[in-house]
């Protein structure tokens, strides 16, 4: 509303008022038109607290009366009232005035005309403006329209203003199509308004608000209403630079284009971050201002010019913001190359940016979604060096860790995020994805140990990550790989049933059977195995599986269904490609030649043998197919083509680096050619084995001809072939002693150890024993562990000897699996008793070695040395006891312990008194053992017992039995 139309309406209503005014009025100070006037005054300086005094002295004295007295006219009086409120900000105040005016100072029909109220439509106008300002836009509007109705006389107020005003209004209120229609009209000049391009420009701002409100019901189509207004009235929209920035549309259009950002009307927003104008533009605009001075440019014309130039250089201004706007929005459109282009032109030209944390970020972020992962490795380190505190340091971290870790640089991974969590708290939030990396990254790296330990703590104390299902997975494959089935098991089965569609599901249960298969659950890994093929049939690891359901079959002495299961995992795993799958079908023909070898189907044996020398050979099952073919192919009139093909195989495990697999290849070897060949080329083949083709052999293949020369010579089946084998023997085992411990198998470190013992050489022997025992648990550790019992138990010192029965107790304890090798221990611990005469030591041993009937290599011995030991104790009833077992089979025959065992036990009788029992006992030891008088061992104890036999018989005057010339013993 324009102040000079109101000024002179107020001169009007002053002169009216000052013919009309009453008598009490004429005091100077109270004079209405004096005060009148004052107040006009000081309202045309804008001194509106000022104005209000003598305002409010006329509303004291004369507004109880003031309708009475001067009729509607009056009103002007709380118009001008609440002008001033409202430019005091005290807008419920002037909205009471308003309301005064309009409501008590309403024009009747018969009002006279110097007394009619020139405002009163305008007070109402005025109403309407105040509830706007308010928030009350529904009020505001009815206001609004009920002045468009019956509006103010043309030239009081601002047609074009008032349409722009309630445009904006009815945005404000939601109703964009009504503040479009007003709108339309104002820029079309339809009904011959022109408005001026700030105000409506102003009132397009309202409606992009109102566009724009969060609250809107469909983004998308008031993003299309506005992309339309704006292609139909954008050119007269359009106002110089600097008249953007003067009435600080910039701002606003900024405000605006991101909240349409935040409601995904990407579009627009790009769209009015075009409409603004850039400092350089300004700046430019301003300077064609100043060339059209001629030289004469304002000072407040320079001052701006200045104040432009240092926006374009400023690294913080508005256009950098409104460009890292516009970055997002194409980030979040996809074009993630625009957002690039964007946020690494702010990183280069504006270093010293406040927004520089979010131009990195950006540049990072969209490095990575443009595939340029090493660039957003690189844009992220440079963020935690520059800002290692920052807001956005945390999901920079993440996505600089998840680049990393998921471009598979795992090693790159672990440092990063053990960096990231050194001085993060165990259960912060934050390590959830540190730790999850940690220990996935060692999976992923075969630190599987480390692994489990990471990925335990992890899904433990992280029970609902993001990354639970990798996570959970992980820790039981880690477990798995360690072999620790029993754990494994029970985790996979909650991953299988938390997980069912999980993209690990089919390697889940490829490991749950392996779990059971491992555990000897071989009809449970069957069912598995089926799961598996019935759920995710095209696993790449398919023909893994049913090699294993082959595998479970066989084990279930199965044979035709586990030949069945080899055949399809060999079809798939042809089907295939990797080395992997190579391999699997690789091991598959040897278990079909092992179930065919079960089937006996020779024909389909050698079909197998030859299709793997053609397509695999070269790999680690060479010498198991050929062993395993060997009887056939012999039967074949093929068995020389075989050793020849595993002589090949035996040379090339031995030039390699670990040798491993020599071992079980030159038993098979020996075994073989010992068939085939004989025993005396044999020896000559292991001794002139190596190839004179300038072939290098590692020591490992060394030491197995060597060892396999002194096995075939300490065979005793081929004692007569080697005349002088005693010698060879010690000259092969010397050979050995000459290598490096390290390269030598376990057996062969036993044997070694053993020969020295047997020839004497306690102290080498021991360290050979200790050699094998430092590789911990092996199925020659109880060897190794006897063997240096029996060293220390021969020194006879108390240290030593405690030591020895320590070790022995040590393999009955712990071998109980092994009974062959318990057997040996207890007889070896009875013997040092027994030589040391710790006879209640020895008999107890011997005792419970009687009781075991897995023991029947040193049955004999046992009971022998039982019974001397209570004769030792004075027990004769329990050596009688323990001597009987030698009167039947099968001890008897063991004549190095029975003669003697059978002769105690008749003296035992002859000392009871009874000689009966004795004579009996001993008639039936001469008459079985009179041949042995000469025996080295049992030859004195049977003289002996003819002796007692003639003696016995005259004492009991028992009558001649007719053998006895046979037996020796006739007189």
């Amino acid at each position: 509303m324009k102040f000079a139309v109101l000024r002179s309406l107020f001169a009007v209503l002053g002169l009216m008022m000052a013919f009309g005014a009453p008598v009490r009025a004429q005091t100077e100070d109270l004079n209405i038109q004096t005060l009148f006037e004052k107040a006009g005054t000081l309202m045309e300086e804008g001194n509106w607290a000022g104005a209000l005094i003598p305002l409010e002295t006329i509303m004291k004295e004369y507004g109880p009366s003031g309708y009475t007295d001067f009729g509607p006219a009056f009103g002007v009086m709380h118009y001008r009232h609440g002008f001033c409120l409202k430019n005091l900000k005290r807008l419920d105040d002037a909205l009471k005035a308003y309301e005064a005016c309009y409501t008590q100072g309403k024009n009747a029909k018969d009002t006279p005309k110097d007394k009619l109220n020139p405002v009163w439509e305008l007070s109402l106008l005025e109403m309407a403006i105040i509830k706007q300002a308010q928030g009350k836009y529904a009020d505001a509007i009815k206001d609004y329209e009920a002045f468009a109705r019956q509006p103010a006389p043309a030239g009081t107020y601002d047609d074009a203003a008032f349409r722009v005003q309630v445009a904006s209004c009815y945005s404000k209120a939601g109703m964009p199509d009504k503040a479009k229609g007003l709108l339309d009209q104002l820029i079309t000049g339809a009904g011959g308004v022109t408005p001026k391009a700030d105000g409506v420009f102003r009132a397009f701002l309202s409606l992009l608000d109102s566009w724009t409100a969060k609250d809107t019901t469909n983004h998308a189509e008031t993003e299309k209403a506005a992309h339309g207004f704006i292609d139909q009235h954008g050119a007269k929209l359009k106002l110089s630079p600097f008249d953007m920035a003067r009435f600080d549309f910039n701002a606003r259009l900024l405000s605006v284009a991101r909240a349409a950002s935040e409601n995904e009307q990407q579009t627009l927003a790009i769209r009015l971050l075009s409409l603004m104008a850039s400092g350089s533009d300004i700046l430019h605009d301003l300077n064609g201002r100043a060339l059209r001075y001629r030289g004469r440019v304002p000072e407040l014309l320079k001052k701006e010019i200045e104040k432009y130039t240092a926006q374009v250089q400023d690294d913080d201004s508005i256009d950098w913001i409104a460009l890292l706007t516009l970055a997002g929005c194409y980030e979040r459109l996809g074009n993630f190359a625009a957002g690039y282009s964007i946020y690494s032109y702010g990183v280069t030209a504006a270093p010293k940016s406040t927004h520089r944390p979010m131009m990195l970020f950006g540049a990072m972020r969209t490095a990575l979604a443009t595939g340029q992962q090493d660039l957003s490795k690189a844009l992220g380190e440079q963020f935690r060096k520059e800002f290692p505190q920052h807001e956005y340091a945390g999901n920079v971290n993440t996505l600089l860790l998840e680049n990393v870790f998921f471009s598979k640089q795992y090693q790159q991974a672990i440092e990063l995020a053990e960096n990231i969590r050194k001085p993060l708290k165990p259960d912060s939030k934050d390590r959830d994805l540190t730790d999850f990396v940690i220990g996935a990254s060692f999976f992923n790296l075969g630190r599987t140990e480390d692994a489990q330990k990471e990925l335990a703590s992890h899904a433990q104390r992280f029970p609902q990550s993001k990354f639970k299902e990798a996570s959970r997975y992980f820790e039981a494959s880690s477990l798995v790989r360690l072999k620790k089935w029993q754990e494994a098991g029970p985790k996979l089965d909650s991953f299988n049933k938390d997980f069912p569609e999980s993209e690990y599901i089919g390697f889940a249960l490829l490991d749950r059977a392996t779990s059971h298969f491992q555990l000897a659950e071989y009809q449970k890994c069957l069912d598995v195995v089926a799961d598996l093929e019935k759920r995710r049939p095209n696993l790449p690891d398919l023909d893994r599986a049913l090699a294993m359901r082959g595998d479970s079959h066989l084990m279930l002495n199965a044979n035709e269904k586990a030949e069945a299961a080899y055949l399809k995992a060999r079809e798939l795993g042809e089907a295939a490609e990797g080395e992997s799958h190579k391999a699997i079908v690789g091991r598959v023909l040897v278990q079909l030649i092992r179930v065919a070898n079960a089937l006996k189907k020779p024909k389909d044996v050698i079909k197998y043998y030859d299709e793997y020398i053609a397509k695999y050979s070269g790999g680690f099952y060479d010498a198991e197919v050929i062993v395993g073919s060997l009887e056939p192919l012999k039967e074949a009139k093929r068995g020389k083509e075989a050793l020849d093909a595993l002589e090949k195989v035996i040379v090339r495990l031995g030039s390699g680096d670990t040798g491993a697999g020599i071992e079980e290849a030159i038993g098979s070897y020996t075994q073989n050619y010992l068939d085939i060949v004989g025993a005396e080329p044999l020896l000559e083949r292991l001794t002139n084995f190596v190839p004179q083709d300038g072939v290098k052999i590692n020591n490992t293949l060394r030491a197995w001809l060597n060892m396999a020369k002194i096995d075939l010579l300490e065979n005793d089946s081929y004692k007569d072939k080697f005349p002088k084998r005693a010698a060879q023997i010690q000259v092969a085992y010397e050979d050995l002693q000459k290598f490096n411990k390290v390269e030598l198998s376990s057996y062969i470190l036993v044997k070694v150890g053993r020969d020295l013992a047997d020839r004497g050489k306690d102290k080498e022997a021991l360290d050979w024993f200790k050699a094998v025992m430092d590789r911990g648990q092996s199925e020659h550790y109880p060897l190794a562990l006897m063997g240096k019992a029996r060293v220390l138990a021969k020194t006879g010192e108390a240290g030593s000897f405690q030591e020895a029965v320590s070790a022995f107790d040590q393999v009955i304890r712990e071998l109980q699996d092994k009974p062959e090798y318990v057997e040996e221990a207890m007889i070896d611990k009875a013997r040092i008793y027994y030589n040391r005469k710790q006879w209640q030591e020895a008999a107890d041993t011997l005792l419970a070695m009687s009781k075991d009937k897995r023991f029947t290599r040193t049955r004999a011995e046992a009971y022998y040395r039982l019974g001397h030991c209570y004769e030792n104790l004075n027990d004769t009833d329990k050596a009688l006891e323990a001597y009987t077992p030698f009167v039947g089979p099968p001890l008897e025959n063991v004549v190095q312990y029975s003669a003697e065992a059978r002769l105690r036990a008749a003296e035992i009788q002859m000392k009871k008194g009874n000689d009966d029992k004795a004579f009996r006992l001993i008639k039936d030891t001469v008459s079985r053992m009179y041949k042995l008088g000469e025996h080295e061992v049992a030859g004195p104890f049977v003289k002996k017992a003819k002796e007692h036999y003639k003696t016995l018989r005259k004492k009991l005057n028992a009558p001649e039995h007719p053998d006895e010339g046979l037996w020796g013993v006739r007189e």
